[in-house]
């Protein structure tokens, strides 16, 4: 039902690399002025590699060759570590080898993917491992123009892609209905049954709803998947006992204020799936760093 983005392999896709081009640009539109001075013409290679300085679940590596491809320089790039795999503090992720001016010239470029694709991919994984298998979904609040990233990130996680953008799924949300009623005075059951006879049926849809009134016309229209939005633990229950008792089909998505330690209790009454937002709005970026091999 879930999982839309199949995108297994985002880093050479053109929307990814014209990220990354854009980052070249930020960082180097004029060039490296401080490794000018200080390297001057010198082309030699050096060997580099990229250390954590804390736990966490990688994600990103792919992302360096690519960027050297950017930049047109030559590197020989080792990956050393699994995508999605627990590092601990002082591991070795990557293995690299290029020009001394060109390692620093990509140094923060790549730094700032990884750490923050990290972040990303950790804040999942840490929330699953609380989750007493619920299935945990993004959602479309993404960094714009990182989306395909992001929602990589939460796959290597460990979670699921809900919908990458609005043509993937047909999703009646509280403001949908709000504005409805207000500019056509149209009651829910009526909206909802003009969008079930219209709508393709080989496109998915859910229905967000705020209360059992809101709930019951929803799985009257027979959705595939209904979002319980911000409800509090007793009335998700309420509304799952409903569900059970109309012998509705659908999906039983909660969103809003889903924390960890939420996450066991609304396991025991029979949530499925969980959407969160802050796995990628919020999530915080890891500490990796650059440093050049010592020789001898």
């Amino acid at each position: 039902m879930f999982s839309f983005w199949q995108q297994k392999d985002p880093f050479n896709s053109e929307p990814v690399r014209q990220l990354v081009r854009l980052a070249i640009a930020e960082d180097l539109a004029a060039g490296d002025l401080t490794s000018r001075l200080v390297f001057g013409d010198d082309r030699r290679e050096l060997t580099a590699f990229l250390l954590t300085k804390e736990r966490l679940s990688v994600c990103g590596l792919p992302i360096v060759p690519v960027v050297f491809e950017e930049l047109k320089c030559r590197a020989e790039v080792e990956i050393q570590v699994a995508e999605g795999s627990v590092q601990r503090s002082g591991a070795r992720l990557l293995t690299l080898r290029a020009a001394v001016t060109d390692i620093l010239a990509a140094e923060r470029i790549i730094l700032n993917f990884i750490q923050h694709l990290s972040g990303v991919a950790s804040a999942a994984a840490e929330l699953l491992r609380s989750a007493e298998g619920i299935k945990v979904l993004d959602t479309r609040k993404t960094t714009p123009g990182w989306r395909a990233l992001e929602k990589y990130a939460v796959r290597v996680g460990g979670g699921l892609n809900h919908r990458a953008n609005l043509a993937e799924m047909v999703l009646i949300k509280n403001n949908h209905i709000d504005a409805v009623r207000m500019l056509n005075k149209t009651s829910l059951p009526e909206l909802l049954e003009r969008i079930r006879r219209n709508k393709s049926s080989a496109v998915p849809w859910e229905i967000e709803v705020r209360d059992l009134a809101e709930l019951e016309a929803a799985l009257r229209a027979d959705p595939d998947v209904v979002m319980l939005d911000n409800m509090s633990d007793e009335m998700i229950s309420e509304a799952i006992m409903l569900a059970q008792k109309s012998g509705s089909k659908a999906l039983i998505e909660v969103s809003g204020g889903i924390a960890a330690d939420r996450l066991p209790s609304l396991a025991k009454r029979g949530v499925q799936y969980v959407s969160v937002g802050r796995l990628t709005h919020s999530a915080q970026a890891k500490d990796i760093s650059l440093r050049f091999e010592v020789a001898g």
